[in-house]
């Protein structure tokens, strides 16, 4: 329920991809690329893809022909992560984002879970399913009005949470985000 989500969807609004569709696109990807070589990198993203597990197990299982040929990704905000999860993407070889906007105070004006509160509690309980199966993974920040000025705090709170590879990413506009004054970065704040 982050306020700036750049996909305008929620629990109440929009709905999940069915696990068909997910595995045709997942076939079309595998059948475009299997002349280069090159492996088809599958990233499930956009609102809280564990909220759609039953789909992400349905493509893992798809693509069992095909492992050698495809990476797995997941940027999730870590909340809903427990044994379960954690197991199933260590088992799979999934690379793993979290969206974490830094120290709590600064992650809980935007990063907001579902019934109102801040997320980072959920967070850092995820973080530590993580490091307790010793499963890497990297973060993912969005800079805007809230966060902006505190690039240090960000690091330090990254780094005090083990989290060595992170991206800093401008908030983009689009969904919730859009022309949102409230988020908004001048060129001057960048």
């Amino acid at each position: 329920a982050c306020s700036y989500g750049y996909v305008d969807a929620s629990i109440t609004k929009g709905k999940s991809m069915s696990k068909e569709t997910a595995i045709k696109i997942v076939e079309e990807m595998i059948e475009l690329n299997k002349e280069s070589g090159k492996k088809v990198s599958i990233l499930f993203h956009g609102g809280e893809p564990l909220l759609n597990f039953e789909t992400i197990k349905a493509v893992v299982e798809y693509i069992k022909p095909f492992r050698d040929k495809v990476i797995l990704e997941i940027q999730t905000n870590a909340a809903l992560l427990n044994e379960e999860f954690v197991t199933f993407l260590k088992e799979n070889h999934f690379r793993v984002g979290i969206s974490l906007d830094g120290p709590e105070e600064i992650n809980n004006l935007t990063r907001i879970a579902k019934d109102g509160t801040g997320s980072f509690t959920y967070i850092k309980k995820g973080l530590k399913l993580l490091n307790e199966h010793e499963l890497q993974f990297g973060a993912i920040c969005v800079l805007t009005k809230h966060n902006y000025k505190y690039i240090d705090k960000i690091i330090d709170t990254f780094i005090n949470l083990k989290i060595n590879s992170f991206s800093i990413n401008p908030i983009f506009y689009g969904g919730r985000g859009k022309n949102s004054e409230e988020f908004s970065l001048s060129g001057e704040m960048l």
